[in-house]
């Protein structure tokens, strides 16, 4: 895992290490109008605006749904305890 720190000038640019900005967007990054976003992250918080009322078995396609065409990420759900998929998913 690589760790880089970007830090923001005085005149609030952002600075970011030689070896990071060789990096370009992947599939896990999202740039939405100038932010650069989760992959994950978007999609749940589209899917979420779309619909706000899902439960976990429906909220999974409908991340998938948001990504589909153009990112190769799946969402996937991981738990550490037994879960009713059934339920309605609350943050």
């Amino acid at each position: 895992m690589h760790v880089w720190l970007a830090s923001i000038t005085s005149g609030g640019a952002l600075t970011v290490p030689p070896q990071m900005s060789a990096y370009a967007l992947t599939d896990v990054d999202i740039d939405r109008d100038g932010w650069i976003v989760g992959a994950m992250s978007y999609a749940l918080v589209q899917s979420l605006s779309r619909r706000p009322v899902q439960t976990y078995q429906e909220l999974l396609p409908s991340m998938r749904e948001v990504l589909r065409d153009q990112y190769s990420q799946k969402p996937r759900l991981s738990s550490s305890h037994r879960l009713d998929t059934g339920m309605q998913f609350v943050i």
